[in-house]
């Protein structure tokens, strides 16, 4: 967990192949490092056109911050702060699952990583079940229970097969 110096830039509605452009420029050009490209963020963060970046020097800074108590588990990330409103990026990639507790966000940042906005001085971000998560487990299971269905249900007499010879067994 780092503190920012600068406020990210939210590139407001870019496409994802915009996104991604975008943070190759992003990346190679070490100048513009220190202000984090947010794909979406507070409407306090500074936000531009798709593309568009912003060097240190014309970036909004933010009131400093120490990050201190660290913790970490394969489904929680869990610090503390010494001010709060002060954006934090987390140094874990992005992914919709992961939930805040004390701040807001997480917001997908380049490189692929996490940026919360402290609201509490303890910060807890725990890997949860979304709402499409547990969707996509019930289909699974519709799947298995109709397939075993299936399984256990008694052949179908379709009769004889109407394209088949017909043999008279008087011959």
């Amino acid at each position: 967990m780092t503190p920012l110096d600068h406020l990210p830039l939210v590139e407001s509605g870019a496409s994802a192949k915009q996104w991604l452009d975008t943070n190759l420029s992003w990346w190679e050009n070490e100048s513009y490092w220190p202000v984090e490209l947010a794909r979406n963020g507070p409407a306090s963060w500074p936000h531009a056109q798709a593309g568009q970046l912003v060097p240190a020097a014309h970036a909004v800074p933010t009131t400093a911050t120490t990050v201190s108590h660290i913790s970490e588990t394969y489904s929680s990330i869990s610090f503390d702060v010494t001010k709060l409103g002060s954006p934090v990026v987390v140094k874990t990639p992005y992914f919709p699952n992961w939930q805040a507790t004390g701040a807001t966000g997480p917001y997908e940042a380049s490189p692929n990583v996490m940026v919360v906005v402290p609201t509490s001085h303890h910060v807890t971000l725990t890997y949860g079940t979304t709402t499409v998560d547990w969707i996509g487990k019930g289909a699974s299971l519709a799947g298995l229970v109709g397939l075993g269905a299936l399984a256990f249900r008694s052949p179908v007499d379709v009769g004889p097969d109407p394209a088949a010879p017909v043999i008279d067994p008087t011959v």
